[in-house]
């Protein structure tokens, strides 16, 4: 900004004031305020810049050769950059937090609370350690109890803060009503990495071939992960396999006869389906498959862009039309998946 231009200091004490609103009412979203008012910013830098203009009228001096400073003009694309972005975010990703002081808690301070349970064991019981993070000491007993002692630790500003956090965590009676018998492991299978048995049987991944198929999405297509994937979680947990999403997203589009031809997704429930079958056929238990999805959905990460459906979806007139894909899956249903 020039000398003796009253633009800066007013920028300067707007700023200050729209921050200083924040602090004072933290349960002010800033994010969205500035996502949806920032072309404000540029009107009051305009009629700052007016102002200035009419002053150097009122004082008979001359206007400056210079209309605008090249650091102003640098300022007005930073702010119109930063400010479509924002409120292109804020359009499209639904932003959970407010900033404030409580959105970088990370600074907080740490608070331990110690976490313990009792469990009887028989005499030939084993310990699983699954997805274990930190350090564990395992020392054997005689005893038909075994006592599992942890700690957890709690970041927040003050130590009522943590208390109140500390609260709301599950505790040893939570989990107890929680930890009752289920019916079936369900689980959610699209596609699989490829690994092969390395050096001293480690589990070592392998690049997909550069000819692997994909589907829109950019996933590779695996069937037999419905052969595999069962096959080890029936093994592990003793329970039914439910599968309870499963498909393949595709670049549909309507076609001149006015339907939906969609080989791949066909060719795809071919693959999988027959692959779920072998399982059966091998002994595995199963509980049953739903296909994601039935119509072309609204997906969290990438909007309408992604169309899993057997049903296509016209998003200018909301019409349903039923995709080839469909009729074959309604062909294996019917026959009981004879016709794999």
């Amino acid at each position: 900004m020039r000398r003796h231009s009253v633009v800066g200091p007013l920028i300067l004490i707007l700023l200050g004031a729209v921050f200083l609103m924040n602090n004072v009412r933290p349960d002010w979203n800033l994010f969205r305020f500035i996502a949806q008012y920032w072309p404000f910013l540029l009107i009051a830098l305009g009629v700052l810049r007016l102002i200035d203009v009419l002053g150097y009228a009122a004082a008979s001096r001359p206007l400056p050769q210079q209309g605008m400073s090249g650091g102003e003009i640098f300022l007005i694309v930073i702010v119109v950059i930063v400010g479509t972005l924002m409120y292109e975010a804020h359009r499209h990703i639904t932003v959970p937090f407010h900033i404030g002081r409580r959105t970088l808690e990370v600074f907080g301070e740490s608070f331990d609370y110690t976490v313990a349970q009792d469990k009887p064991v028989s005499p030939k019981s084993r310990i699983l350690f699954d997805n274990l993070k930190g350090n564990i000491h395992v020392r054997g007993g005689d005893a038909s109890e075994i006592r599992i002692t942890g700690r957890k630790t709690i970041r927040a500003y003050n130590k009522s803060d943590a208390e109140a956090a500390a609260e709301k965590l599950a505790t040893a009676a939570d989990m107890k009503t929680i930890h009752q018998p289920v019916d079936y492991c369900a689980v959610n299978l699209y596609f699989a990495p490829m690994v092969k048995a390395g050096a001293n049987g480690v589990v070592e991944a392998v690049p997909y071939p550069p000819t692997m198929p994909r589907s829109h999405y950019g996933w590779a297509i695996t069937p037999d992960l419905l052969y595999w994937a069962p096959k080890f979680l029936a093994e592990r947990y003793k329970k039914p396999i439910l599968v309870t999403e499963n498909g393949i997203s595709l670049a549909d589009a309507l076609a001149a006869d006015g339907k939906v031809h969609d080989p791949q997704r066909s060719t795809f429930l071919n693959g999988y389906l027959k692959a779920y079958k072998r399982a059966y056929k091998d002994g595995v238990p199963l509980a049953g498959y739903f296909h994601w999805s039935l119509v072309d959905n609204w997906e969290f990460a990438s909007g309408y862009g992604e169309k899993f459906g057997l049903v296509y979806v016209d998003r200018g007139t909301q019409r349903r039309i039923v995709k080839d894909s469909a009729y074959r899956y309604k062909e294996i249903i019917q026959s009981g998946g004879v016709s794999l």
